[in-house]
């Protein structure tokens, strides 16, 4: 669901926890992704390697891989207890489909998670490792405005476990990576999968210490573009970036 209309639904608690998941359920069955960006697994629909998602939300991005392709293991890693429910109810639709109720770190750990809750909702979307990714966020302040400063905004903290995610010894042929700030730590826990799978990467906004890292993992950095639906040399400014090993091909269409 989008959080514009997530944040209406928070006035009616109720209504947005009857909504959430009928939603969903609508765009899986009508075969749309929750991001145009996702177009770019339709491009390697052949590939039957596991689809490694790093920050699985509600199992958003689980769905919408799914419908590119059907045969890929999903392995879903989401720190967030309160999505549990929604990826128990997701791993019911795209099996094979699992999860993990993980941080994806650097190294095996305890650390705080941050959730911003509005008027008792849990702004899902914006949890962060790291307090200051809500406090400063941009989006969440238009999305809320002046009511981040008042009385029904707040934010809870969960301890949560925390892997490197080497240890699920997968050989990906994919991996989503969205973390809010936790990428660079999050990637160096997967290097040795990374530089022996060598998957397809999509990273929202990747700051420079992830491309630093990439690019000693030699990594290539490109955007999907879903009106066209090809590949091409990096579009700045875009949410996503896909990462291409140098030693693999560059996803196409297929004739």
């Amino acid at each position: 669901m989008r959080d514009r209309s997530k944040v209406l639904l928070t006035r009616y608690p109720g209504l947005y926890d009857a909504a959430r998941r009928p939603y969903a359920v609508g765009r899986f069955w009508l075969g749309r992704p929750h991001d145009p960006d996702y177009g770019v697994f339709g491009l390697l629909s052949h590939e039957t390697r596991p689809f490694l998602d790093v920050g699985a939300n509600a199992g958003m991005s689980a769905l919408s891989f799914r419908t590119y392709n059907g045969r890929s293991r999903i392995v879903s890693i989401e720190p967030n207890p309160f999505h549990e429910p929604d990826l128990r109810f997701a791993s019911r639709l795209a099996k094979p489909f699992e999860y993990r109720l993980w941080g994806a770190g650097a190294a095996d750990t305890t650390l705080t998670l941050f959730v911003p809750v509005f008027r008792g909702v849990p702004m899902s979307t914006e949890a962060s490792m790291f307090i200051e990714e809500i406090t400063e966020s941009p989006s969440l302040r238009e999305r809320l405005g002046e009511a981040m400063d008042g009385d029904e905004f707040e934010i809870v903290s969960h301890e949560v476990p925390v892997r490197r995610l080497d240890v699920l010894k997968l050989d990906p042929a994919f991996v989503k990576l969205d973390v809010q700030g936790a990428e660079h730590d999050a990637l160096l826990g997967l290097s040795d999968t990374i530089q022996r799978s060598k998957p397809l990467l999509l990273i929202e906004t990747p700051r420079p210490d992830v491309r630093e890292l990439l690019e000693r993992l030699e990594y290539l950095p490109y955007s999907y573009l879903a009106e066209s639906n090809e590949v091409v040399p990096e579009v700045r400014g875009r949410l996503n970036t896909v990462f291409v090993h140098r030693d693999e091909p560059v996803p196409a269409r297929r004739n």
